[in-house]
């Protein structure tokens, strides 16, 4: 219960600095009080005013409570269907789901299932959302080195906009960053590239997570790099330029877990788009 009041006290902190409504994650709390006690993780960016909680389960039991708190925050009924036939299909197996909230109240859900299935499986997983993108998830598999997708994972809306993403793993190793600039040239992402570029020093030799994503069946352009372990100073000379507000977000998600390092920091590349990024701390 400890833990329960300590996650509460930093969640109600990150919502004031954010000028989030407390009702925006209640039923996130009161839906996995248990998991919030076990792991929870918090991310804040530095292009929104979101906050996003995250927790992990398993079993039928959790399935169906993720699965009521997107119900009520208005997800269509096929999409409730389509999560539950992922969640059976791998047997109900490291499920995350995290919550995002701004000011307006929940913008966004998405569920993740970490079962590294196989690129076959990969692709039937998308095209159940009506995405026929074989080719170019097999090319990103070749370019990273991957016969195996680390996560498969769908997105939710209260407005009723729904996506599907896969997550290929790249271990701690200087080769693999080579790995990865070959998706960001293969995707086009090459002037977003270049503050990750400029920072390699720092970035590289970490385990990391390349995402491609599609949204309403069309596959979203770029791509998102999630690297483990950053400091704070590090993720400063990537994001050198944000608004300031946006770095005081950070730091107090890294002082409100005492961390001198992120778990992970995720950022997302676009062609013709600048860099922007969102940092993860868990406990």
């Amino acid at each position: 219960m400890e833990r329960l009041f300590a996650e509460s006290a930093r969640l109600g902190v990150l919502l004031g600095a954010l000028g989030i409504p407390w009702e925006s994650l209640a039923a996130m709390v009161a839906a996995f009080p248990g998991e919030l006690q076990g792991y929870a993780e918090f991310s804040v960016s530095d292009h929104d005013q979101r906050l996003g909680l995250m927790v992990r389960g398993e079993g039928q039991e959790f399935t169906h409570r993720v699965a009521h708190v997107m119900e009520t925050q208005g997800v269509a009924q096929p999409r409730l269907r389509r999560f539950l036939a992922a969640a059976r299909y791998f047997e109900h197996v490291n499920l995350f789901f995290k919550v995002e909230a701004d000011a307006d109240g929940v913008q966004e859900m998405s569920w993740y299932f970490r079962r590294r299935p196989s690129l076959d499986v990969a692709v039937q997983f998308l095209a159940a959302d009506g995405v026929e993108d074989e080719a170019f998830v097999r090319r990103i598999a070749g370019l990273l080195g991957k016969n195996t997708v680390h996560f498969v994972a769908g997105q939710e809306s209260p407005t009723g906009r729904s996506g599907a993403k896969l997550y290929f793993s790249q271990p701690d190793s200087p080769h693999a960053w080579g790995r990865i600039k070959a998706v960001a040239k293969e995707t086009g992402c090459g002037e977003a590239w270049g503050p990750l570029e400029a920072q390699a020093g720092g970035l590289q030799g970490r385990f990391s997570f390349v995402s491609v994503g599609w949204a309403e069946g069309q596959r979203v352009p770029g791509f998102k790099l999630d690297v483990r372990q950053l400091s704070g100073v590090t993720i400063g000379r990537v994001v050198r330029g944000a608004p300031q507000d946006a770095i005081e977000r950070i730091h107090l998600l890294l002082s409100l877990h005492d961390k001198e390092y992120v778990d992970y920091a995720g950022f997302r590349l676009a062609p013709g788009r600048s860099l922007t990024t969102k940092v993860y701390a868990a406990r």
